[in-house]
């Protein structure tokens, strides 16, 4: 982790976790939605933070499986303020 910044481990799923594609060291934009109301239709999604960098991920490969297993959780590189920013999101 470069000076000044700190860790911050995300939820992810098959979907935001792109399947995945993510590896430690790639640059990613976090997304925020939030839902008013029931109605999916009424979400808004917008662009809480961009370039963040992957530090890990927990996808795991194994070979008496088909593929990878999908992660669950990634580990990103922010600011101080940006971890407040996605712990209020």
């Amino acid at each position: 982790i470069e000076p000044g910044m700190r860790a911050m481990t995300l939820r992810v799923n098959d979907v935001s976790g792109t399947a995945g594609f993510i590896l430690p060291g790639d640059r990613v934009d976090v997304i925020v939605t939030v839902q008013d109301g029931d109605d999916v239709r009424d979400s808004i999604s917008n662009i809480l933070l961009q370039n963040v960098r992957v530090l890990a991920i927990d996808q795991l490969a194994d070979d008496s499986q088909e593929g990878a297993i999908v992660a669950k959780a990634a580990t990103l590189e922010v600011k101080p303020d940006d971890a407040q920013r996605i712990a209020l999101a």
